[in-house]
Formats: C-alpha cells, sequence, structure tokens
C-alpha cells in the first residue's frame, strides 16, 4: 500500500520519497516510458527490497518461494480513479540487463513473443492464458542472492477493472 510515482526517469525516486525528500528507501516508482493515465501493455513498477520488508521488500524472494506464489496471486493497483486487479503468470530472478522492460512493440506479433518469453522464465506455471490483447503489469526488485546484479521479477495479467 503505497502511492506510486513517476518522473522524467528511472533515477530520481531510486532516492526520494513521496515528499520528494532525500530517502534511502526511495519510492515506488512507474517507469518514465508509462502512461499512467491509461493501460499501457507493460506498466512497469520498480521499488527497493528493504531489509524490513517494506516497500518491494517482501517481492525480493517471492519468485522462490512456492508457498508464496501458490498463496498471493493477484496485485491491486490504483490508477487515477481506477483500480485495477492483475493475476500474476510469471515470476523469476533475472540478470538486470535482461529485457523484461520493453513498453513499446512494432505490431502484435512482437508483443506475442515477449509475453511467450517472460511467461517461459517463470519458475512455476501460474496456469495463466495470454493473447496479445492482454495488459501486464511488471515489478522489479533488486535480488543480488542468486546473480550479482539480479533483479526479483513478477508479472501479471490485467484482469479487471
Amino acid at each position: 500500500d503505497y502511492p506510486v510515482m513517476q518522473a522524467a526517469d528511472n533515477e530520481y525516486y531510486l532516492t526520494r520519497d513521496f515528499y520528494k525528500n532525500s530517502s534511502s528507501a526511495g519510492s515506488i516508482f512507474m517507469d518514465y516510458r508509462n502512461n499512467p493515465r491509461q493501460a499501457d501493455r507493460n506498466i512497469i513498477l520498480y521499488g527497493h527490497a528493504m531489509r524490513d520488508r517494506s516497500m518491494f521488500g517482501n517481492l525480493k524472494e517471492y519468485p522462490t518461494d512456492e508457498e508464496k506464489c501458490g498463496k498471493y496471486k493477484k496485485i491491486y493497483l490504483d490508477l487515477g480513479d481506477a483500480r485495477m486487479e492483475y493475476e500474476v503468470f510469471s515470476a523469476y530472478i533475472a540478470d538486470a540487463s535482461c529485457n523484461y522492460r520493453q513498453t513499446e512493440f512494432k505490431n502484435d506479433e512482437e508483443y506475442a513473443h515477449f509475453l511467450k518469453e517472460i511467461q517461459s522464465r517463470s519458475v512455476y506455471d501460474f496456469g495463466v492464458k495470454l493473447s496479445e490483447e492482454d495488459r501486464i503489469l511488471t515489478l522489479s526488485t533488486c535480488n543480488r542472492t542468486h546473480i550479482k546484479n539480479g533483479r526479483a521479477v513478477v508479472h501479471a495479467k490485467w484482469i479487471r477493472r
């Protein structure tokens, strides 16, 4: 339950809170390329995985915790006056250079290939079917437990507004 911030780049809110004050915890923030007034094909949210489990602290180990993956499958995102409901379809640990943060797609075929690729990376089969008409939410936080420059990544399909 955090406000989602956005700036002209993906650096500003790494070290600033809701009030724009300096903060080691930073903020949860939306990728600068996303439009918060519409459901882009891939809305990306970033946040630090704090040791006290705040921000995305609970997300850090999600991809490697079968019990959590089985129990916590819904994500809610409030965008203005709309509450978006998402269902998790993929969770994994990736290198920061991995292409899971793509927001623009040339056509439906490229987007369908992207969806297939990120779903195939999942540690667990969530049993969710995807198509090029689907909109997704991506959550990303640092996880250097398994990979030096690792990220815990969770993708979820928009199911209801």
